[in-house]
């Protein structure tokens, strides 16, 4: 068997194992990690790591401010 027989089998395979349904975001995940890879290589990464760490916080207080509230409301319902 060649290269091209094998690739062709993997392919078939793998439709088979996760579904037609699943190939996209398997695609959509692997085409993540490599622009991460690539990204990490060429140090570009430290943009994208305060985003998230901006998210983050604001995550966390929107949360605070959530819980806050229902405090509020259920001193009121006393």
């Amino acid at each position: 068997m060649s290269g091209s027989h094998i690739f062709l089998l993997a392919v078939i395979v793998v439709v088979f194992v996760l579904g037609p349904a699943k190939l996209p975001q398997l695609g959509r995940s692997l085409g993540d990690a490599i622009r991460g890879f690539k990204k990490g290589m060429a140090g570009e990464d430290e943009d994208e790591i305060d985003v998230t760490h901006s998210s983050k916080e604001k995550l966390r207080e929107g949360m605070r401010n959530e819980s806050t509230a229902q405090k509020q409301t259920n001193k009121e319902k006393v």
